[in-house]
């Protein structure tokens, strides 16, 4: 369709292009830390979290266990904290004699204040002296915080950092083992890694201090298991470089060793991602809880725990060591140190990787690319299973780095701009649509009545104003001495003659869907079959023409009434293959029609006053219509036309006699085959038993075409035509 409408709007191309630049530039600018959205970082932690939720454990794992200081064990053994000679009691009993026991044994507990008897702090030393033991310390972030305890041995030196970013490095105090206990026990860090929204994701590897570096409960605990190695951060430090967060953390063994090297992969704040196991506790499968004054009175066999590494912590609320977490509100903090020992043991790391940016970025363009090929051809419901199959892809492909190298690679981003461009595109082509059917309703709303608009504007690329070839069916209608009333009446009820008269035609015509061309003064052109196919376009056409006659009456009637000139209108209707489209000149241009059926149609619209009838129709159009009974008016040749051409109009009978038609139809016939004929006696007996059937067929205004034949019969009988007669009529004049 081609609108002659010039119109300006936001969306178009070249604007959706530069919209569609924006989009990326800011997605790419958050993927690189320029500037953050928090939106899009509260949709990558709750996908994250969501998939956490769904990695449940295969089973119990096999080498942890959790000593649980549960509210039973409080119950029992006393309230918290225990006397120091209780604990070693403890410790005796997980070690067994000669370190049968427990194979390593962590405390997820604070050893930082002296016992009031002293003996008993000498007994746990002795005790925790046994076997590999770590006891829990901390580092704190309050201004107001104390120094507590003796600093353990750090895992590197300064030395060992240099050309390293240490994070985590603003502490103002901590609270850590008392010297007696740090001379006989490896110490490790209790903290945890803390997101924005309070919930614990990841764990330390380590925390630095003062330009040392300390680890976390969970490494000193696996370190403590393994052979002679050596702790190195990588990669190594570049001269040419700013200093950089380390990458990893190598664990590499001594030699000779058999037991390989391990490579911990870090974040930039010294950790790694949890592989959760579950919903946490003892009812969530991930670890065998035991109840520590279980083990102390002998109510569980010792096999559950010998040879594996245990864990002292609580999961009484009591004691406050519960966390929020991706996967309970509530998690036993013991248990994060123990995924995370797990993780350490299993070598299944969950990191994000330093190239993470860079992934984004390809995926930003990569489904931007994707993405506005996709859209910007297809309709919504395609379109919307491109974008839900970009969407997976993008998925299944972080999720197989997510099995394969423990890589948690983020998705929000790619997503959400994804989802921006399905918005955009999609708001852009409703706005669009919606202002190309406005226009198209614009166009078409002053030619087609709105049922046939809301069809068009429905499917606008089915419709065209280009010029075709059709067939349609035309009506012309004019009123009758019209110049006559128009010098009866004022300008002012000329005006409100004309518009009652043209809005009742108008409106006759859009009843049977058809389309106004053009008013031509009091005249009305409209025709039916385009822009809409119409397969009874003729009968719709009819059907129009005489709703305009019946209501030409009721007007008449409501002009008199008011003392205004009476009104009567002529109709000439045609059918035929014509041009119709978008035609005119390059100022002016109109939807309409040419052709030699709309010269005939207008010819029979003038040829209706002659005949005194106000319908005539060409024979196209009456072989074309069903259910009505024609009358043969004429056969008459127009001006312009060398054939001739047969003319009829509708009758319909009385109601008072409905017989009378087939009579007057069966008369009529008999008479025109006399006039074509040339039998003048038998025509004239013929016209005056059809002039005693009048007055039943006056409603079809038939009085007028009887009076004519019956001077053409007298005109014949006086001077009779030339050999080769075949009854029809001249007409020179339009």
């Amino acid at each position: 369709m081609r609108l002659t409408r010039r119109s300006w709007h936001l969306f178009k191309p070249g604007w959706r292009g530069l919209l569609v630049a924006a989009l990326l530039v800011l997605f790419v600018g958050h993927a690189f830390h320029f500037w953050r959205f928090q939106a899009i970082t509260w949709v990558e932690r709750g996908w994250q979290d969501w998939r956490a939720q769904r990695q449940a454990p295969a089973n119990v794992h096999r080498d942890v266990v959790i000593l649980d200081v549960d509210e039973r064990s409080l119950a029992e053994l006393g309230r918290w904290p225990w006397q120091r000679d209780t604990l070693a009691k403890v410790v005796d009993v997980l070690f067994g004699p000669q370190c049968t026991g427990l194979k390593a044994l962590g405390l997820d507990v604070l050893l930082a204040e002296p016992d009031p008897h002293p003996e008993a702090d000498a007994r746990l030393a002795q005790s925790l002296s046994r076997c590999p033991t770590v006891l829990g310390w901390y580092l704190s972030g309050r201004k107001d915080a104390h120094t507590t305890g003796a600093l353990p041995i750090p895992l590197l030196l300064p030395d060992d950092v240099q050309g390293f970013a240490l994070p985590q490095d603003r502490w103002h105090g901590y609270s850590a083992s008392l010297p007696a206990f740090d001379a006989v026990a490896a110490s490790g860090l209790i903290n945890g890694l803390i997101d924005e929204d309070g919930k614990n994701r990841r764990v330390p590897v380590f925390m630095a201090h003062q330009q040392h570096v300390y680890e976390s409960l969970a490494l000193s605990v696996w370190r403590s298991t393994l052979p002679p190695h050596v702790a190195r951060l990588g990669p190594p430090p570049n001269a040419n470089r700013s200093a950089g967060y380390a990458e990893y953390l190598d664990i590499v063994m001594a030699d000779p060793s058999p037991t390989p090297s391990v490579r911990i992969p870090l974040d930039a704040q010294g950790g790694m991602g949890v592989v959760w196991r579950g919903p946490g506790l003892r009812e969530g499968g991930a670890f065998d809880y035991l109840s520590i004054t279980d083990v102390v009175h002998g109510r569980i066999p010792a096999e559950r725990w010998v040879g594996k590494i245990g864990l002292i912590g609580s999961t009484s609320p009591g004691l406050m060591d519960l966390r929020a977490t991706p996967v309970h509100a509530a998690f036993p903090g013991v248990e994060i140190h123990a995924l995370a020992l797990a993780s350490l043991l299993d070598q299944q790391f969950l990191s994000t990787p330093p190239y993470a940016a860079g992934w984004e970025l390809a995926m930003l363009c990569l489904l931007a690319l994707g993405g506005v090929w996709g859209l910007q051809r297809l309709r919504p419901a395609p379109a919307l299973a491109v974008t839900l199959l970009l969407a997976l892809g993008l998925l299944a492909a972080a999720e197989a780095l997510r099995w394969s190298r423990g890589w948690v690679m983020p998705v929000a981003t790619p997503l959400l701009l994804l989802c921006a461009l399905f918005l955009l595109y999609n708001v852009w082509g409703y706005w669009s649509e919606s202002r190309s059917k406005r226009e198209f309703a614009a166009l078409f709303g002053q030619y087609v009545p709105p049922q046939l608009v809301e069809k068009m504007a429905a499917n606008p690329t089915l419709y065209s104003m280009a010029p075709r070839k059709a067939e349609l069916t035309i009506l012309f209608s004019d009123v009758r001495g019209f110049t006559s009333i128009s010098e009866q009446l004022s300008p002012d009820d000329l005006r409100e003659f004309i518009n009652q008269y043209l809005t009742a035609m108008s409106d006759c015509i859009a009843s049977r869907e058809g389309t106004l061309d053009k008013f031509i003064g009091d005249a009305v052109m409209a025709f039916w079959g385009a822009p809409v196919e119409q397969p009874e376009h003729a009968d719709r056409a009819v059907d129009a023409a005489l709703r305009m006659l019946d209501t030409c009456r009721s007007l008449s009637e409501a002009f008199v009434a008011r003392g205004w000139p009476p009104l009567a209108i002529g109709i000439g209707l045609n059918t035929g293959d014509v041009r119709v489209g978008d035609m005119g000149s390059n100022t002016r241009r109109a939807y309409t029609v040419m052709g030699d059926p709309v010269n005939l149609a207008s010819r029979l619209e003038s040829l209706t006053k002659r005949y005194g009838l106000g319908l005539l129709v060409g024979e196209a159009t009456m072989t074309n219509v069903s259910n009505v009974h024609w009358l043969l008016v004429d056969r008459v040749r127009v001006k312009g036309k060398e054939l001739p051409a047969r003319i009829y109009t509708p009758v319909r009978p009385w109601p008072q006699d409905p017989n009378t038609l087939e009579r007057f139809c069966a008369d009529w016939q008999i008479f025109q085959d006399h006039y074509v004929q040339g039998d003048w006696p038998g025509a004239v007996a013929c016209m005056q038993k059809l002039n005693a059937q009048t007055t039943t067929i006056d409603r079809l205004q038939i009085e007028p075409l009887i009076a004519l034949y019956a001077q053409r019969l007298d005109a014949l009988k006086a001077n009779a035509p030339q050999p080769g007669w075949q009854g029809i009529t001249d007409f020179d004049e339009k």
